[in-house]
């Protein structure tokens, strides 16, 4: 794969969860993947995050943040940037949240503690791979 692609399929990921070990794990897991990640320990921080530095490819949200509920979030994100693949993580797992959470357009749900393969293969690639950004890319390789 030429260098240029390799670049090009690389994720900007913005971690949005406020345990410094998720953070620390996912951030460290991405990384060594070759995505550019950056994290917020909080929901506010996360939102001016996401509205300054993107474009993002994917964001992993927490579903229960100190200073908001992340199905609020996720409502907001999709509001100003449908495009970004959101994928849920929690540590309270239930089946009506995680429907909420697919019908309001999060990629995926994910339940700590996560399984780092599934993060890293399924997750991500996939998550990157429908961004608007990644796909732009992709359509001109096949011109």
């Amino acid at each position: 794969m030429p260098p240029e692609t390799a670049d090009a399929l690389r994720g900007h990921i913005l971690i949005v969860d406020d345990e410094p070990v998720v953070t620390d794990v996912l951030g460290t897991l991405l990384r060594k993947e070759g995505h550019e990640v950056l994290s917020a320990s909080d929901a506010a921080t996360g939102r001016a995050m996401l509205e300054s530095e993107g474009p993002w490819d994917a964001v992993l949200l927490d579903v229960m943040l100190p200073d908001a509920n992340g199905l609020d979030v996720l409502r907001w994100i999709r509001d100003r940037d449908p495009d970004t693949a959101v994928v849920m993580l929690t540590a309270f797992g239930t089946v009506e949240n995680a429907v909420t959470a697919m019908k309001l357009g999060a990629f995926h749900y994910l339940t700590k503690p996560f399984k780092n393969e599934e993060v890293r293969l399924r997750v991500v690639r996939t998550a990157c791979a429908t961004s608007s950004r990644t796909s732009s890319f992709l359509k001109g390789l096949v011109r």
